[in-house]
Protein backbone atom coordinates (compact mmCIF):
# COMPACT_ATOMS: atom_id res chain seq x y z
CA UNK A 1 0.00 0.00 0.00
CA UNK A 2 1.41 3.34 -1.02
CA UNK A 3 1.14 6.00 1.73
CA UNK A 4 -0.44 9.39 0.99
CA UNK A 5 1.83 11.39 3.32
CA UNK A 6 5.54 11.92 3.09
CA UNK A 7 6.07 11.17 6.81
CA UNK A 8 5.46 7.42 6.45
CA UNK A 9 7.72 4.88 4.78
CA UNK A 10 6.83 3.09 1.57
CA UNK A 11 6.62 -0.61 2.42
CA UNK A 12 5.42 -3.48 0.26
CA UNK A 13 5.94 -7.18 0.34
CA UNK A 14 5.47 -9.47 -2.65
CA UNK A 15 6.92 -12.97 -1.99
CA UNK A 16 8.34 -15.00 -4.88
CA UNK A 17 8.28 -11.98 -7.13
CA UNK A 18 10.78 -9.51 -8.39
CA UNK A 19 9.35 -6.00 -8.62
CA UNK A 20 10.42 -2.41 -8.65
CA UNK A 21 8.21 0.31 -7.20
CA UNK A 22 8.57 4.02 -6.58
CA UNK A 23 6.92 6.90 -4.76
CA UNK A 24 7.65 10.53 -4.04
CA UNK A 25 8.46 11.33 -0.40
CA UNK A 26 9.22 14.93 0.41
CA UNK A 27 11.75 16.18 -2.13
CA UNK A 28 13.07 12.76 -3.14
CA UNK A 29 11.96 9.87 -5.28
CA UNK A 30 12.04 6.58 -3.34
CA UNK A 31 12.48 3.38 -5.34
CA UNK A 32 11.79 0.06 -3.61
CA UNK A 33 13.33 -3.17 -4.83
CA UNK A 34 11.50 -6.32 -3.71
CA UNK A 35 13.55 -9.49 -3.91
CA UNK A 36 12.34 -13.04 -3.76
CA UNK A 37 11.43 -14.28 -0.26
CA UNK A 38 13.74 -17.24 -0.69
CA UNK A 39 16.76 -14.95 -1.26
CA UNK A 40 16.16 -11.74 0.62
CA UNK A 41 13.28 -10.72 2.81
CA UNK A 42 14.47 -7.19 3.39
CA UNK A 43 13.31 -4.20 1.43
CA UNK A 44 16.02 -2.15 -0.15
CA UNK A 45 15.43 1.49 -0.64
CA UNK A 46 17.39 3.92 -2.77
CA UNK A 47 16.91 7.65 -2.69
CA UNK A 48 17.34 9.64 -5.92
CA UNK A 49 17.39 13.46 -5.76
CA UNK A 50 14.22 15.01 -7.19
CA UNK A 51 16.25 17.68 -8.99
CA UNK A 52 18.10 15.07 -11.03
CA UNK A 53 14.81 13.39 -11.95
CA UNK A 54 13.31 16.67 -13.16
CA UNK A 55 16.49 17.62 -15.01
CA UNK A 56 16.45 14.30 -16.85
CA UNK A 57 12.81 14.82 -17.86
CA UNK A 58 13.54 18.38 -19.04
CA UNK A 59 16.50 17.11 -21.08
CA UNK A 60 14.34 14.49 -22.78
CA UNK A 61 11.68 17.04 -23.58
CA UNK A 62 14.31 19.40 -25.00
CA UNK A 63 15.71 16.67 -27.23
CA UNK A 64 12.23 15.76 -28.49
CA UNK A 65 11.43 19.42 -29.17
CA UNK A 66 14.69 19.87 -31.08
CA UNK A 67 14.01 16.77 -33.19
CA UNK A 68 10.46 17.88 -33.96
CA UNK A 69 11.66 21.37 -34.89
CA UNK A 70 14.35 19.94 -37.17
CA UNK A 71 11.81 17.64 -38.85
CA UNK A 72 9.39 20.56 -39.37
CA UNK A 73 12.12 22.80 -40.82
CA UNK A 74 13.32 20.00 -43.09
CA UNK A 75 9.82 19.33 -44.44
CA UNK A 76 9.01 22.99 -44.97
CA UNK A 77 12.32 24.50 -46.07
CA UNK A 78 14.10 21.59 -47.71
CA UNK A 79 14.49 23.64 -50.90
CA UNK A 80 16.43 26.37 -49.08
CA UNK A 81 18.59 23.79 -47.31
CA UNK A 82 19.30 22.04 -50.62
CA UNK A 83 20.24 25.37 -52.23
CA UNK A 84 22.72 26.13 -49.44
CA UNK A 85 24.24 22.65 -49.71
CA UNK A 86 24.62 23.01 -53.49
CA UNK A 87 26.11 26.48 -53.05
CA UNK A 88 28.73 25.14 -50.62
CA UNK A 89 29.50 22.14 -52.84
CA UNK A 90 29.84 24.28 -55.97
CA UNK A 91 32.23 26.76 -54.34
CA UNK A 92 34.29 23.94 -52.81
CA UNK A 93 34.55 21.95 -56.05
CA UNK A 94 35.37 24.93 -58.26
CA UNK A 95 37.73 26.45 -55.71
CA UNK A 96 36.49 29.99 -56.21
CA UNK A 97 38.27 32.85 -54.52
CA UNK A 98 36.43 34.73 -51.78
CA UNK A 99 36.25 37.77 -54.05
CA UNK A 100 34.35 35.79 -56.68
CA UNK A 101 31.97 33.82 -54.45
CA UNK A 102 32.26 33.24 -50.70
CA UNK A 103 31.29 30.11 -48.82
CA UNK A 104 27.86 30.14 -47.13
CA UNK A 105 29.56 29.53 -43.79
CA UNK A 106 31.62 32.70 -44.24
CA UNK A 107 28.51 34.71 -45.08
CA UNK A 108 26.69 33.29 -42.04
CA UNK A 109 29.68 34.17 -39.84
CA UNK A 110 29.61 37.72 -41.21
CA UNK A 111 25.90 38.11 -40.47
CA UNK A 112 26.27 36.78 -36.93
CA UNK A 113 29.45 38.60 -35.90
CA UNK A 114 28.57 41.97 -37.49
CA UNK A 115 24.80 41.83 -37.02
CA UNK A 116 24.63 45.41 -35.74
CA UNK A 117 26.00 46.62 -39.10
CA UNK A 118 22.92 45.29 -40.93
CA UNK A 119 20.09 46.15 -38.53
CA UNK A 120 19.87 49.83 -39.45
CA UNK A 121 20.06 49.40 -43.25
CA UNK A 122 17.60 46.51 -43.11
CA UNK A 123 15.11 48.62 -41.15
CA UNK A 124 15.47 51.50 -43.65
CA UNK A 125 14.88 49.15 -46.59
CA UNK A 126 11.88 47.64 -44.83
CA UNK A 127 10.24 51.02 -44.28
CA UNK A 128 10.91 52.29 -47.79
CA UNK A 129 9.62 49.08 -49.37
CA UNK A 130 6.52 49.10 -47.16
CA UNK A 131 5.70 52.74 -47.98
CA UNK A 132 6.34 52.10 -51.67
CA UNK A 133 4.13 49.01 -51.62
CA UNK A 134 1.28 50.89 -49.93
CA UNK A 135 1.65 53.80 -52.36
CA UNK A 136 1.80 51.53 -55.41
CA UNK A 137 -1.32 49.64 -54.36
CA UNK A 138 -3.14 52.89 -53.62
CA UNK A 139 -2.32 54.56 -56.93
CA UNK A 140 -2.96 51.37 -58.91
CA UNK A 141 -6.42 50.92 -57.39
CA UNK A 142 -7.21 54.64 -57.71
CA UNK A 143 -6.30 54.73 -61.41
CA UNK A 144 -8.33 51.58 -62.04
CA UNK A 145 -11.38 53.19 -60.40
CA UNK A 146 -10.92 56.34 -62.48
CA UNK A 147 -10.74 54.22 -65.63
CA UNK A 148 -13.89 52.34 -64.53
CA UNK A 149 -15.79 55.62 -64.12
CA UNK A 150 -14.62 57.16 -67.39
CA UNK A 151 -13.63 55.18 -70.50
CA UNK A 152 -12.12 58.38 -71.92
CA UNK A 153 -9.79 58.68 -68.91
CA UNK A 154 -8.96 55.01 -69.31
CA UNK A 155 -7.82 55.64 -72.86
CA UNK A 156 -5.36 58.22 -71.54
CA UNK A 157 -4.21 56.38 -68.38
CA UNK A 158 -3.44 52.98 -69.92
CA UNK A 159 -0.85 54.16 -72.50
CA UNK A 160 0.82 56.40 -69.92
CA UNK A 161 1.02 53.51 -67.44
CA UNK A 162 2.52 51.25 -70.09
CA UNK A 163 5.13 53.84 -71.08
CA UNK A 164 6.01 54.55 -67.44
CA UNK A 165 6.36 50.85 -66.70
CA UNK A 166 8.49 50.25 -69.78
CA UNK A 167 11.13 52.86 -68.96
CA UNK A 168 14.22 51.21 -67.39
CA UNK A 169 14.93 52.13 -63.79
CA UNK A 170 18.51 53.09 -64.70
CA UNK A 171 17.22 55.77 -67.05
CA UNK A 172 14.48 56.86 -64.67
CA UNK A 173 16.55 57.52 -61.55
CA UNK A 174 18.65 60.45 -62.89
CA UNK A 175 15.49 62.26 -63.95
CA UNK A 176 13.85 61.65 -60.59
CA UNK A 177 16.96 62.78 -58.72
CA UNK A 178 16.97 66.11 -60.58
CA UNK A 179 13.20 66.51 -60.13
CA UNK A 180 12.65 65.26 -56.55
CA UNK A 181 16.06 65.20 -54.97
CA UNK A 182 18.63 62.73 -53.71
CA UNK A 183 17.20 60.84 -50.76
CA UNK A 184 14.50 58.60 -49.38
CA UNK A 185 11.71 60.24 -51.37
CA UNK A 186 13.25 59.19 -54.67
CA UNK A 187 13.59 55.57 -53.49
CA UNK A 188 9.92 55.52 -52.45
CA UNK A 189 8.81 57.06 -55.77
CA UNK A 190 10.78 54.46 -57.74
CA UNK A 191 9.19 51.70 -55.65
CA UNK A 192 5.72 53.12 -56.30
CA UNK A 193 6.33 53.33 -60.04
CA UNK A 194 7.49 49.72 -60.21
CA UNK A 195 4.75 48.27 -57.99
CA UNK A 196 1.66 50.18 -59.09
CA UNK A 197 1.31 48.59 -62.53
CA UNK A 198 0.27 45.06 -61.42
CA UNK A 199 -2.26 46.57 -59.01
CA UNK A 200 -3.62 48.81 -61.75
CA UNK A 201 -4.02 46.03 -64.34
CA UNK A 202 -5.48 43.41 -62.00
CA UNK A 203 -7.83 45.81 -60.23
CA UNK A 204 -9.11 47.17 -63.57
CA UNK A 205 -9.74 43.60 -64.74
CA UNK A 206 -11.57 42.75 -61.54
CA UNK A 207 -13.78 45.83 -61.76
CA UNK A 208 -14.95 44.73 -65.21
CA UNK A 209 -15.46 41.04 -64.38
CA UNK A 210 -18.82 41.32 -62.62
CA UNK A 211 -21.10 38.40 -61.77
CA UNK A 212 -23.55 37.52 -64.60
CA UNK A 213 -26.64 39.74 -64.78
CA UNK A 214 -25.60 41.62 -61.63
CA UNK A 215 -25.15 44.91 -63.48
CA UNK A 216 -28.64 44.62 -64.99
CA UNK A 217 -30.10 43.88 -61.57
CA UNK A 218 -28.52 47.01 -60.09
CA UNK A 219 -29.86 48.99 -63.04
CA UNK A 220 -33.39 47.71 -62.42
CA UNK A 221 -33.08 48.59 -58.75
CA UNK A 222 -32.07 52.13 -59.70
CA UNK A 223 -28.55 52.02 -58.24
CA UNK A 224 -26.32 54.92 -59.11
CA UNK A 225 -22.76 54.78 -60.39
CA UNK A 226 -21.22 55.17 -56.94
CA UNK A 227 -23.50 52.48 -55.45
CA UNK A 228 -22.50 50.08 -58.19
CA UNK A 229 -18.84 50.76 -57.47
CA UNK A 230 -19.08 50.31 -53.71
CA UNK A 231 -21.60 47.45 -53.62
CA UNK A 232 -20.79 45.53 -56.80
CA UNK A 233 -17.55 46.36 -58.62
CA UNK A 234 -15.15 46.69 -55.70
CA UNK A 235 -16.30 43.48 -53.94
CA UNK A 236 -15.94 41.66 -57.25
CA UNK A 237 -12.40 43.03 -57.64
CA UNK A 238 -11.20 42.00 -54.16
CA UNK A 239 -9.71 38.64 -55.31
CA UNK A 240 -7.75 40.41 -58.06
CA UNK A 241 -6.54 43.04 -55.60
CA UNK A 242 -5.26 40.33 -53.26
CA UNK A 243 -3.45 38.66 -56.16
CA UNK A 244 -1.87 42.01 -57.02
CA UNK A 245 -0.73 42.39 -53.41
CA UNK A 246 0.90 38.95 -53.51
CA UNK A 247 2.71 39.84 -56.72
CA UNK A 248 3.90 43.30 -55.71
CA UNK A 249 4.88 42.58 -52.09
CA UNK A 250 8.23 40.90 -52.88
CA UNK A 251 8.79 43.18 -55.89
CA UNK A 252 8.63 46.24 -53.64
CA UNK A 253 11.71 45.08 -51.72
CA UNK A 254 13.58 44.48 -54.97
CA UNK A 255 12.57 47.91 -56.28
CA UNK A 256 13.73 49.68 -53.12
CA UNK A 257 17.09 47.87 -53.12
CA UNK A 258 17.64 48.56 -56.84
CA UNK A 259 16.99 52.27 -56.27
CA UNK A 260 19.30 52.31 -53.24
CA UNK A 261 21.97 50.46 -55.20
CA UNK A 262 21.87 52.80 -58.20
CA UNK A 263 21.73 55.92 -56.04
CA UNK A 264 24.10 54.75 -53.32
CA UNK A 265 21.91 56.48 -50.76
CA UNK A 266 21.16 54.18 -47.82
CA UNK A 267 19.69 50.82 -46.86
CA UNK A 268 20.80 47.38 -47.94
CA UNK A 269 21.49 48.67 -51.44
CA UNK A 270 24.24 50.90 -50.06
CA UNK A 271 25.66 47.94 -48.11
CA UNK A 272 25.88 45.92 -51.34
CA UNK A 273 27.59 48.80 -53.14
CA UNK A 274 30.07 49.34 -50.31
CA UNK A 275 30.88 45.64 -50.09
CA UNK A 276 31.41 45.42 -53.85
CA UNK A 277 33.67 48.46 -53.97
CA UNK A 278 35.80 47.25 -51.05
CA UNK A 279 35.88 43.64 -52.32
CA UNK A 280 34.14 42.54 -49.10
CA UNK A 281 31.97 39.94 -50.77
CA UNK A 282 30.84 38.47 -47.44
CA UNK A 283 29.24 41.82 -46.67
CA UNK A 284 27.65 42.12 -50.11
CA UNK A 285 26.30 38.56 -50.07
CA UNK A 286 25.06 38.99 -46.51
CA UNK A 287 23.06 42.05 -47.56
CA UNK A 288 21.71 40.12 -50.55
CA UNK A 289 20.56 37.27 -48.28
CA UNK A 290 18.85 39.75 -45.97
CA UNK A 291 17.13 41.25 -49.02
CA UNK A 292 15.79 37.82 -49.96
CA UNK A 293 14.64 37.35 -46.38
CA UNK A 294 12.74 40.66 -46.50
CA UNK A 295 11.07 39.65 -49.76
CA UNK A 296 9.98 36.34 -48.22
CA UNK A 297 8.58 38.15 -45.17
CA UNK A 298 6.60 40.52 -47.40
CA UNK A 299 5.24 37.61 -49.44
CA UNK A 300 4.22 35.65 -46.32
CA UNK A 301 2.44 38.73 -45.02
CA UNK A 302 0.62 39.13 -48.34
CA UNK A 303 -0.58 35.50 -48.54
CA UNK A 304 -1.51 35.17 -44.85
CA UNK A 305 -5.22 35.19 -43.96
Amino acid sequence: EWPRTHHRKCVAELPDQFAMGGCIAGNTVVSICLRSAYDFSAIHRKKIPMTGFLASSATDQGIRWALNSFRWALNRYWGVILLIVLWHAWVSIKGYNMIVMPHPSAVAHELIVNADKYIGPMWITFLQALIGLAGGMFFGIALAIVMWFSPVAGGLITPMALVLRSVPVVAMIPVLIRSIGFGTTTVVVVTIIITFFPAFVLCATGLRNLPPNSNDLFGVLGAGRLDRLCRLALPAAVPNILVALRLTAPISVLAAIVAQFLMGSNGLGLVIVRGTWNYEMNEAWGAAILSCTLSIVFFIFAVSD
